[in-house]
């Protein structure tokens, strides 16, 4: 996925200089969401892998959310025995409802259901998740993570304190991006993963997504993403380099990272989801913005143009999905 819009406006200088983010993740609410995000992706790598990468397609069927149907696939279906192409924060969305599907029927908690509708996965309004996982314009979205952060049902925590199940969205130094499910750090010496991150010297990570345009195991799959300069010779068929190490460890021990170049984080369970005070504290935001921009007061119009920001339908850029994985 490329972030064309952000290297032409900014570039990678501006970006690393000016934009550096001090991450220090709170205490997570909880971490038990992370297992039904697992399941999620165990069950796409056995049933929907393989199905084709098409920055054009989202999703590699109809979802079913709970028992209503469906989160729709963005195409008359292809294959009748198969799963259809899609990319990658599309791959992302489906883990995630997936994974909803499944904390919903072990612990019989449906109320997602109406706190985050199904027409928020269908919608791109600026408050519907599908806009800001797909970081439509206008969205602000810098992915996966931000995108839960700003609803409520997430956050930002460091890239060194990840646990398999957590997200991100990584950028390249070849102008291209991609948004994934974290499984785990590479050890240096490329043997493996581990769970704990190895130190400020850590090569890389492992990943779930959907990937590999124009290859014939293009779609759901596991790829290993190298840090620039960190790439094994010869490259692998699975590995992904050239990916931006946006963090350093400063001399307190506490990571800094840029958020915009590697955006990290975790989602909650819904028994822990704060949707009403982040919608609340998005529409005072709003509120300020229109204030301070417009001179519009309570009484003269400005509930009304809150709520146009609030209603309004994103537009979604789909040059920023061009796959970044393809073997040189």
């Amino acid at each position: 996925m490329t972030i064309r819009i952000q290297w032409a406006n900014l570039g990678i200088g501006f970006v690393l200089a000016a934009i550096t983010i001090n991450c220090s993740a709170a205490e997570p609410a909880d971490a038990g969401f992370r297992a039904y995000i697992l399941k999620a992706v165990e069950k796409l790598d056995a049933e929907r892998r393989n199905g084709g990468y098409n920055r054009h397609k989202a999703y590699t069927q109809d979802i079913k959310y709970g028992n209503e149907c469906c989160i729709p696939a963005s195409r008359p279906k292809v294959s009748l025995n198969g799963p259809n192409p899609t990319m990658c924060v599309a791959a992302v969305a489906e883990v995630i409802v997936e994974a909803l599907n499944f904390y919903g029927k072990e612990t019989g908690d449906w109320s997602f259901l109406k706190r985050l509708p199904i027409s928020s996965w269908k919608s791109g309004s600026t408050t519907g998740i599908k806009a800001n996982i797909f970081m439509f314009q206008g969205s602000g979205s810098l992915g996966t993570a931000y995108a839960l952060q700003k609803l409520g049902i997430g956050q930002h925590k460091p890239f060194s304190e990840l646990i398999a199940g957590d997200f991100v969205n990584l950028n390249r130094t070849t102008k291209s991006g991609h948004a994934v499910v974290f499984m785990g750090f590479l050890k240096a010496d490329t043997s493996g993963v581990q769970a704990e991150f190895p130190s400020n010297k850590t090569v890389g990570f492992r990943y779930f997504s959907a990937q590999g345009q124009n290859r014939p195991d293009g779609g759901f799959g596991y790829r290993n993403a190298y840090f620039s300069g960190a790439c094994p010779t010869p490259r692998g068929r699975d590995d992904d380099c050239n990916v931006i190490k946006a963090y350093s460890l400063g001399s307190d021990g506490k990571i800094k990272q840029n958020q915009i170049l590697l955006n990290s984080g975790e989602m909650f369970s819904p028994a822990h989801w704060k949707i009403e005070e982040a919608m609340a504290l998005l529409e005072q935001r709003i509120t300020r913005g229109i204030e301070e921009g417009t001179g519009l007061t309570r009484g003269a119009g400005l509930e009304e143009a809150v709520r146009t920001v609030l209603d309004r339908e994103l537009s979604e850029d789909v040059s920023r999905y061009v796959d970044g994985t393809e073997l040189d």
